[in-house]
């Protein structure tokens, strides 16, 4: 049995296709073909798009929805994550079967997950969300290099499927950059120039981050300024080509795109724009992204850092502050590119035997994402 849509416009993961024509899929949901439009039973007015990709997020961190301030700086936000992160674990749950909820709803058909336990395994099997799971190590003392790889891995084989990567530039040390590097020669995220304060450490061994360590008691006798900003103080640590998700980005310059542009990495730049307004009022640099030709994605990062997880919501802030991005640009962000950073081939983008979702978005106001837009998952 097949199920034909049309509406006035169709996004197929790229580009809109002329107007007159009728997605046709199976009962699945897998694309079949994409033809003349004649008799449908489900016509629709709006757009229909695939299913959203949120490229990162920290699913298990939903309990602490509400319960950090506002603008505190990355710092000061880091350290009330990990005051505030051990809830009761029936709070835990509750929240993570929300958050997951929340974003079926909203169209999102794929994630990109930072994990740091294993808290999240059980509802994740039992979501229709495809998952990427990324292992968070974390370690700046040379010598438990080693121990906190060790660590990473326990909770790794909690999952059916887990990369580790580095948390960020500042939080892991050179020795673990190695061992990283050669456990995951697949996709590497990285927390990436989040606040000035980053390169400020990488560069001269300066700033908030000295703070925080003092205040966490762990010594930085070993640590050593590179002279270099950061992005182009970790990028090198990776030798095998691999795949990388930038999130954030908040301070990367020009320089920084163009170094990594002369890589041979494959670079994706992810957005979470409102968790940048969340913790310290910047934005991201979108028009560096689009000057130096960089592959965008979308991310919400965490309920600690956001009021929602949802990739309409981001779009809507970025067409708030930049309404020159084109509208397909920014759905191909959530869509297309999104699956491509995750290496999730099967999704994105409307084509023949992929099941990547059927959305229906309305209420664009000159081709805007606005306050009035929604979203409404047709399969």
């Amino acid at each position: 049995m097949y199920r034909k849509f049309t509406a006035p416009l169709i996004f197929n993961g790229k580009d809109f296709l002329e107007p007159g024509l009728s997605l046709v899929t199976d009962e699945t949901g897998t694309i079949i073909d994409i033809t003349a439009e004649e008799v449908s039973d489900e016509r629709y007015e709006g757009i229909l798009m695939p299913g959203m990709v949120n490229c990162h997020c920290h699913t298990e961190l939903s309990h602490l929805k509400d319960r950090i301030p506002k603008h505190t700086g990355l710092v000061g936000f880091v350290q009330q994550v990990m005051q505030q992160r051990f809830q009761p674990q029936e709070v835990k749950e509750a929240a993570i079967n929300s958050a997951i909820h929340e974003m079926q709803q909203q169209g999102i058909v794929a994630v990109g997950d930072i994990c740091n336990t294993s808290d999240t395994v059980s509802h994740k099997k039992k979501s229709s969300i495809a998952w990427r799971n990324f292992i968070e190590v974390t370690g700046m003392v040379e010598s438990t290099a080693a121990q906190r790889m060790a660590e990473a891995e326990a909770v790794a084989g909690a999952f059916s499927e887990a990369d580790m990567v580095p948390h960020a530039p500042y939080s892991v040390s050179p020795a673990l950059f190695h061992l990283i590097n050669e456990k995951n020669r697949r996709l590497i995220s990285i927390h990436n120039q989040e606040t000035p304060g980053e390169d400020e450490f990488l560069m001269k061994g300066q700033g908030d981050f000295l703070k925080l360590y003092e205040q966490l008691g762990i010594s930085l006798y070993a640590f050593n300024a590179s002279g270099k900003t950061s992005l182009q103080t970790w990028l090198p640590y990776f030798t095998h080509e691999q795949p990388v998700i930038a999130v954030h980005n908040t301070c990367t310059h020009d320089e920084d795109l163009q170094f990594a542009s002369a890589s041979a990495h494959a670079m994706f730049y992810c957005v979470c724009i409102n968790a940048n307004l969340y913790i310290e009022q910047k934005l991201p640099p979108i028009d560096a992204f689009i000057r130096n030709r960089c592959t965008v994605v979308l991310g919400t990062d965490s309920l600690a850092s956001n009021s929602q997880l949802s990739i309409l919501e981001e779009m809507r802030t970025v067409h708030r502050y930049f309404p020159h991005i084109p509208l397909a640009s920014l759905l191909q962000w959530a869509t297309l590119n999104g699956a491509l950073a995750l290496d999730l081939n099967h999704l994105g983008s409307f084509e023949t035997g992929k099941k990547p979702g059927v959305l229906l978005l309305r209420g664009l106001e000159n081709e805007k994402i606005a306050a009035r837009t929604s979203v409404e998952r047709l399969i």
